[in-house]
């Protein structure tokens, strides 16, 4: 039996149309939404927005989504100026802290607390992972596993993602490669990761078809 998993990452009243148009088209489907407290700094987790989420599976998908220093790899994979691997270069102190920040956002928010931590990009520092144990956290993802911190246990499974900008080129050619791989290859388990950026381009009925194969 093969299980996919369907996300919404960027999770944000930035993208408020963009996450609806989502959770509508998935309305029948149980996702889980990846939320951003603090986006870019000063987008906040409000009422109106968080009525949305009702019996969503909710996980902590970093605090602001951007990274506070100079980072010309994060850069060149954002095709951007801007870094979204947020915990790039942080301190173990610094990580701390952030991550403090963004689960008492999000107990404010939600009055629950989260159970996983997914980062921006799936990005880890040397400190994360072994902070988000010793926080209590249950799960959290890396580009190549779910990671169970209870258990101490990593299954792999392969994330989809087609979330390339604006770059219209790159998306095709990605949509391509990804059908193909999961179609050939054939895993146990595929995490379907849902951005804003699939609305405006027109690509949720690729997840569709992903969901299908």
């Amino acid at each position: 039996m093969k299980t996919v998993i369907i996300s919404i990452h960027d999770v944000t009243p930035y993208f408020r149309k963009e996450i609806e148009t989502i959770l509508n088209h998935f309305s029948a489907v149980p996702i889980s939404v990846f939320v951003t407290p603090l986006w870019d700094g000063w987008h906040r987790l409000k009422p109106d927005f968080t009525h949305l989420l009702r019996g969503s599976e909710k996980v902590l998908h970093g605090l602001t989504h951007r990274s506070s220093g100079y980072d010309f790899t994060g850069n060149l994979m954002a095709f951007s100026r801007r870094s979204d691997r947020e915990l790039f270069h942080l301190s173990r102190e610094q990580t701390y802290r952030r991550l403090d920040l963004g689960r008492r956002l999000f107990e404010d928010a939600f009055d629950e607390t989260p159970m996983g931590y997914v980062p921006p990009t799936w990005f880890h520092n040397r400190h994360s992972i072994n902070l988000l144990h010793e926080m209590g956290f249950m799960f959290t993802e890396t580009a190549r596993f779910i990671l169970d911190l209870r258990q101490n246990e990593k299954n792999k499974a392969i994330p989809v993602c087609l979330d390339y900008g604006n770059n219209r080129m790159l998306e095709a050619f990605f949509t391509f490669g990804w059908r193909f791989m999961v179609h050939r290859f054939s895993p146990e388990v595929v995490r379907l990761s849902i951005h804003p950026s699939d609305v405006t381009n027109g690509f949720l009925p690729h997840f569709d078809t992903m969901i299908q194969i």
